[in-house]
């Protein structure tokens, strides 16, 4: 626990290696304050405008909330023809999707990106996450797998270094096209 928690009057009792709260409610204020404080920290980091493949409601309204808490944008479709659209038509920092989805895999969403000229960082979640759909979504070129249950902390920290990788991608592409130019002329 850090002074601010301390000054804001946040104790805890320490026995042994466990620590334990003086009560539920004080330590939900101290998760929520943290939360925040590290959400707020991740706003001013940068802005992210995901699309959301899925046909879990669940896991839509758990995105819903981590997206409307860090003040970022989320578009949320049912199905691969829908994103289909809906990436053509906006700029989009990442794609989370569910390995299966009713009109196809992870891997139809991924082999059309590779017609985009800037094809977003692709994150797919699913229940049998393990070591082989890792190393497959890797290798196809996927940027990362998330288990369900999806879980807040790990969600927040692989949205965050897709965007850093989709922001550092446009911004080499942006560099090498005035090259382009001048060398051409």
């Amino acid at each position: 626990m850090d002074a601010g928690m301390r000054a804001a009057g946040f104790s805890r009792t320490v026995r042994g290696s466990h620590h334990r709260w003086r009560n539920n409610d004080q330590k939900m204020r101290v998760f929520k304050a943290m939360r925040k404080q590290n959400l707020s920290q991740l706003r001013a980091e940068t802005t992210v405008s995901a699309l959301a493949v899925s046909s879990r409601e669940n896991d839509l309204s758990f995105l819903r909330v981590v997206f409307g808490d860090a003040s970022w944008k989320l578009h949320e479709v049912h199905n691969i023809s829908e994103a289909l659209i809906l990436m053509k038509r906006r700029h989009l920092d990442l794609v989370i999707t569910d390995r299966d989805l009713p009109d196809g895999t992870w891997r139809r969403l991924l082999d059309a990106f590779r017609s985009l000229p800037s094809p977003p960082p692709l994150i797919v979640t699913s229940r049998l996450a393990d070591e082989y759909l890792w190393a497959e979504v890797l290798n196809e070129g996927g940027f990362d797998v998330l288990a369900q249950p999806l879980d807040r902390e790990e969600t927040v920290r692989v949205i965050s270094a897709a965007t850093r990788r989709s922001h550092n991608d446009l911004c080499q592409v942006r560099q090498r096209r005035p090259a382009a130019l001048g060398a051409g002329a």
